[in-house]
């Protein structure tokens, strides 16, 4: 496998994980109540989400390339 296919494959699964992790927060906030909705603003709520979950995922993309490129 070459470099340029271990980072496709990576970024394909780091693709997948958010999509999936962001569906699950969704459903996650849907649930809130009216005064769980009342302490979080809805910027807060998108900002914190969204850079958490890029962390996550740049996390999961640096790992994974590194395992593949181990193998």
């Amino acid at each position: 496998m070459t470099l340029r296919s271990e980072s496709l494959s990576c970024g394909n699964v780091a693709a997948k994980v958010s999509r999936d992790m962001r569906k699950d927060v969704y459903k996650k906030v849907e649930l809130f109540s009216n005064a769980e909705f009342d302490k979080f603003s809805t910027a807060s709520l998108i900002t914190h989400t969204t850079n958490d979950i890029n962390k996550e995922v740049t996390r999961l993309f640096r790992c994974t390339t590194g395992i593949a490129r181990q193998t």
